[in-house]
């Protein structure tokens, strides 16, 4: 796969990052150490997990970094991956709000030390806290560099509002995040939509959509496929909660027009809509997280393919 530079960054990745979100709840350690040696095989380098990722499940901390961990310690490959983390994420028991030095520097360091790493190469402040000023999360992020626990930090759910203040901020102070993480995809989710029910969620919509369009931060969306919607929405294999969240007028119009693209490209429907995220005006980094290594051979395919410009421009439209 093609390697780019991480803009704002020093860091060389490949555009499609393979997320760890399903770790253990849908692929057992096994299953996962199949798809991470298949995802660097096939030349990806940048792995996305989070403190919480697991956590959900009843009796466990949290595995993902687990089977991270065990991995880097059986492969090798530490050194060959661009390691994301994210810290913040509100207590999955009690719901408690966590974004705050403690806590963060709490989930900072356990990631750290599960993982066998003294550092990762992007930190994700996984929620915002707007009882705190954006200059004081910045602040916090700084120290983490400082202190060499990470060499970049980014937001991840955080609202335009915010965004725009904290984008504000290192214009005139030359410190920020060095990109955006939150829910996107071609597929736009019903309104009051959340995927799985966590009303702490941020997307991008259309005016998102336009500043990213405008500032090129970049943007590396999770959900980028929308659990596989367009061909699970062409072939009815659709389930209850894609149903309620993305069964709309606009979205299934789109379905057809990308199955009619699909067949002039002799590929998928997910696959197109894969890879018009990685062809706009700004950079974007799709996170995508699979249920085994066939699956993920055919999302990558979207990272070699080219669209059309007139094709882009229909696409477009859509976002």
């Amino acid at each position: 796969m093609e390697k780019v530079r991480f803009s704002d960054t020093e860091l060389e990745v490949t555009r499609i990052v393979m997320g760890t979100g399903n770790f253990k709840e849908r692929l057992d350690k096994e299953s996962a150490f199949r798809v991470l040696d298949t995802y660097l095989d096939a030349g990806g380098n940048f792995l996305d997990t989070a403190n919480v990722y697991c956590r959900w499940l009843p009796d466990t901390e949290n595995c993902a970094e687990q089977f991270l961990g065990e991995w880097f310690r059986k492969t090798g490959n530490r050194n060959n991956v661009v390691l994301a983390t994210k810290a913040g994420h509100p207590h999955v028991r009690t719901g408690k709000w966590r974004v705050d030095a403690e806590h963060l520097r709490q989930d900072l360091e356990e990631s750290l030390h599960t993982m066998g790493t003294d550092h990762v190469d992007m930190f994700w402040f996984h929620r915002d806290n707007t009882e705190i000023p954006v200059e004081e999360l910045i602040d916090i992020g700084e120290t983490f560099i400082k202190e060499g626990k990470t060499r970049y930090y980014g937001a991840s759910n955080f609202t335009l509002p915010r965004m725009k203040e904290a984008f504000a901020y290192k214009e005139k102070t030359g410190k920020g995040f060095s990109a955006l993480s939150n829910q996107w995809s071609l597929a736009y989710p019903n309104p009051g939509y959340k995927l799985n029910g966590d009303m702490s969620l941020e997307g991008v919509d259309s005016e998102y959509y336009r500043w990213l369009c405008e500032s090129k931060l970049t943007l590396v969306p999770y959900s980028a496929t929308a659990g596989g919607f367009f061909n699970k929405a062409l072939t009815g294999k659709l389930s209850d909660t894609l149903k309620g969240g993305y069964v709309n007028e606009r979205n299934m119009d789109l379905a057809y027009t990308l199955e009619a693209m699909a067949e002039k490209y002799e590929t998928t429907p997910i696959i197109i809509s894969v890879a018009i995220l990685l062809a706009q005006p700004f950079q974007v980094l799709p996170v995508t997280a699979v249920s085994g290594p066939q699956q993920l051979l055919e999302t990558l395919k979207a990272d070699s393919l080219v669209l059309e410009r007139d094709d882009i421009e229909l696409l477009s439209k859509y976002l």
